[in-house]
């Protein structure tokens, strides 16, 4: 379960960066499918749950700021919504996706230098 919490993790830094770069792209052609972002979404959700599973399981396995970047991911998430308001579908999506990737690879390295 560590390895698969690692793997997803590290994919998950390469999932948003996609979703950034393609809301980008598509910008003038409709845009990014929301279930692309939604997936991905999904994804995060599962790599949090696993986060807490171990982290009950074992407390002392991660260091404390691996832990706050990776909760720190959720409040990131939920700033898409305001930013998708505020700055429009698009650059809400981008910066939006960018903030949680940035998170991710956060929680990553901290994960990665224990």
């Amino acid at each position: 379960m560590l390895t698969a919490h690692g793997s997803l993790g590290e994919f998950l830094v390469v999932v948003y960066i996609a979703v950034a770069i393609f809301a980008a792209i598509l910008a003038n052609r409709g845009g990014l499918p929301s279930w692309v972002s939604g997936i991905a979404h999904g994804l995060l959700s599962v790599q949090v749950l696993i986060g807490i599973i171990l982290l009950i399981r074992n407390p002392s396995a991660a260091p404390w700021h691996h832990i706050v970047f990776g909760l720190l991911t959720i409040p990131a998430l939920g700033l898409m919504f305001p930013l998708k308001k505020r700055l429009g579908a698009t650059r809400g999506t981008i910066i939006g996706a960018i903030v949680v990737a940035v998170m991710i690879t956060l929680a990553v390295i901290t994960g990665l230098t224990r």
